[in-house]
């Protein structure tokens, strides 16, 4: 007999994109290999997910991205060299990825978009409901214990109780709204959570549905593949697109959920947003505070 309560012990990461806005740097070097003070935000992501329950990781890759294989990988050598100099610390941190989930890779070989992204993933996912995560969001709810930080968790619960596709938005308030997916409500279950009517992608302003956005974390049923199949290429963008594949599954199956995001959200896929990261986390990190309050504040004295 099927066990109806399905849980989560799956992710997607797409990583195969080619992060022109850190270019020259993303000619050699993935953009998820960018570090947050020392840590590469990739890292983040994974811990977000394996915080959440999840056991396999696939990432969704291109030929250009092996060193983030390396980087989920173990290194003997590097290991015992650490041993030996009695750098337990820096020891602990090398082994702490490669040690807490299992990873697979997969390559979308052409640039098609995040449906397409998806996709590829199908035969590693099988018929169970899965997590999508998208590398460029690093979402943080809570810096003090920033190891334990999981939003997905969030979503991951939400779909235990329901049973449904699950994605994550966030407010946005004016016209930014432009840039994302958006979401439309047919009833709020509660002041963090509500069914939805409809999802738009990058709707006009005026036409909005809301001032709901879709951010980089969902719950999707097995079912998604399907739509995502028969999901014809934008003309506009030459990507096949995710959010139109659930608006379709949503008008069929009317079971679509979402969570709101009130945390800080740090978009890695452009320069603004990595500079921010490396601010808010310096500022709460208790190594760094002191130091670097004191070289912002003369920093900004300069500016005045």
């Amino acid at each position: 007999m099927k066990n109806s309560k399905q849980k989560i012990t799956k992710a997607v990461i797409p990583v195969a994109g080619l992060g022109t806005r850190f270019l020259p740097f993303t000619k050699t070097i993935p953009k998820e290999m960018l570090p947050i003070l020392n840590i590469p935000s990739i890292e983040y992501i994974i811990k977000d997910a394996v915080n959440a329950g999840i056991k396999d990781i696939i990432f969704v890759t291109s030929a250009r991205k092996k060193a983030l294989a390396d980087y989920s990988d173990s290194y003997p050598w590097l290991e015992n060299e650490l041993l030996k100099k009695d750098k337990i610390a820096e020891l602990n941190l090398i082994k702490h990825i490669p040690s807490i989930a299992n990873y697979i890779f997969v390559r979308q070989s052409v640039q098609l978009g995040l449906g397409d992204a998806v996709l590829k993933a199908k035969y590693a996912i099988g018929n169970e409901p899965f997590a999508l995560l998208l590398g460029d969001d690093i979402l943080i709810n809570d810096f003090k214990n920033i190891n334990k930080n999981s939003i997905l968790k969030e979503l991951v619960d939400l779909y235990q109780k329901y049973q449904k596709t699950t994605i994550l938005v966030q407010q946005i308030e004016g016209k930014a709204i432009e840039k994302y997916g958006v979401v439309g409500v047919q009833k709020n279950i509660d002041k963090n959570n509500y069914l939805l009517n409809s999802l738009v992608e990058k709707p006009n302003f005026k036409n909005a549905p809301s001032n709901l956005a879709i951010i980089g974390r969902y719950i999707l049923k097995p079912e998604i593949f399907n739509y995502l199949q028969n999901e014809e290429i934008d003309p506009k963008t030459g990507e096949i697109q995710l959010t139109n594949a659930i608006s379709k599954y949503l008008k069929d199956n009317n079971d679509v959920y979402a969570h709101l995001f009130k945390g800080r959200r740090y978009d890695m896929g452009n320069i603004l947003g990595f500079l921010e990261a490396q601010i808010d986390f310096a500022l709460n990190n208790k190594k760094y505070r002191k130091v670097f309050s004191e070289i912002l504040k003369n920093k900004i004295e300069a500016i005045k």
